[in-house]
């Protein structure tokens, strides 16, 4: 059984924890105690089964837990903030006798959408001296980064619920989560019945790709899967299909945030929707094959990215500001208004002199709405706000 917990218990070191159940005990000890003093000696036989009960109670998961040995693998490389990640969790006995239940918990960074981290549980049930018991859980973690957190523990209470022994354990392997991705209403293809050319294709130039723009007679030289055979016989003569050619817009994605504090915990709602908008545009951009370059300012440039460099980008976008994570610095280039479409994201305030460049469309994720001098080409999305519906119907104009 799985389960998520939130917030987290603090780890704990290697020892047992008191359980109300344990001063529930110490209070009929005392009591027993007491009777045998006042009342009758037989008192103190009870008071010795107390004691026993209370010693194996506290010593057996104590000595126990030393010899759980525990081993996360996940089945998956890199995921994704809100989908399930298959994890393979197996604990080892190696007591000289059985044991019962057993929790593995784990848990996440600490992040802006949970502060204090979230904490993922998962019991084992009996488990057989000398055996391993193993089961494959999905976890859905909440916070973009390394997952899960570089320690696990186990828990037991097992067998009299008394007391909690915790263990810690090294997690050798990790998986990579990337930012929530919102998947946008309108796809960019859609955009040439809004009056603007498709990403794809564009009826300037004829072609081999794209929809198909009409018929004409045939050219000597062409290729003869191109004819197409009804308009031939009702015409008489050969008739081909002409369809529009490929175009090579380009699409450039600037990320601007504010620099965090050292501490992660104290990174504001509004980073990392800017994060995960910038993911956004870039992963639908892509899929309607775009040329999208990515600026992720003070970090480093990205150009050309197409679907099999995405996942170095989304890497990066999920770890850049981890403690120890080293990324060149590049400098961007400006954009171009004749040959890039450019988008800014961006964290800080939109105010008079800022952004200082030029850009089609402006995405703020500031607590302060933008000022009137921005102009319509600016998409103010409020922390707290529906910002993803927001950014769903978006996507039509970001694109066109």
């Amino acid at each position: 059984m799985s389960r998520t917990r939130m917030p987290p218990s603090p780890s704990a070191p290697t020892r047992p924890t008191s359980h109300p159940m344990g001063w529930v005990l110490v209070c009929v000890i005392g009591a027993s105690i007491m009777c045998g003093v006042v009342w009758h000696g037989r008192a103190f036989i009870i008071t010795g089964t107390l004691l026993l009960v209370a010693a194996v109670g506290v010593l057996l998961p104590y000595l126990s837990i030393q010899k759980l040995r525990a081993k996360i693998s996940p089945r998956q490389y890199r995921g994704q903030v809100g989908q399930g990640i298959p994890f393979r969790m197996e604990v080892e006995n190696q007591n000289w006798w059985t044991w019962g239940t057993t929790t593995v918990q784990l848990a996440e960074l600490p992040s802006a959408r949970c502060p204090d981290g979230r904490q993922h549980e998962h019991m084992l049930p009996r488990i057989e001296r000398g055996r391993s018991r193993s089961d494959t859980v999905s976890l859905v973690p909440s916070a973009r980064g390394l997952f899960p957190d570089q320690n696990g523990t186990l828990v037991t209470r097992f067998p009299f619920g008394l007391f909690t022994a915790k263990q810690t354990f090294p997690i050798a392997e990790q998986t990579i989560v990337w930012p929530e991705i919102v998947p946008l209403e309108s796809r960019t293809s859609d955009a040439r019945y809004s009056g603007y050319e498709s990403s794809a294709t564009s009826s300037r130039h004829w072609g081999d790709e794209g929809d198909i723009a009409g018929p004409r007679p045939y050219r000597p030289g062409e290729s003869l899967r191109r004819v197409h055979w009804r308009h031939t016989a009702r015409r008489g003569d050969l008739i081909v299909c002409e369809r529009e050619s490929s175009s090579s817009r380009r699409l450039r994605v600037r990320l601007d945030l504010e620099q965090p504090s050292r501490d992660r915990q104290e990174a504001s709602p509004s980073y990392e929707m800017a994060i995960s908008i910038a993911a956004s545009l870039i992963h639908q951009a892509i899929e309607e094959n775009w040329h999208v370059d990515f600026v992720l300012t003070g970090h480093r440039t990205w150009e050309g990215i197409d679907p099999s460099g995405m996942a170095t980008v989304f890497d990066a976008l999920a770890t850049f500001d981890l403690p120890g994570q080293a990324w060149p610095l590049d400098h961007a280039s400006a954009a171009r208004r004749d040959s890039v479409r450019s988008i800014l994201v961006t964290q800080r305030p939109v105010r008079d002199g800022y952004p200082d460049s030029w850009h089609n469309e402006v995405l703020c994720t500031s607590r302060e709405e933008p000022s009137s001098g921005s102009g319509g080409r600016c998409v103010w999305l409020a922390p707290h706000s529906d910002w993803r519906r927001t950014l769903q119907q978006t996507g039509a104009m970001l694109y066109g």
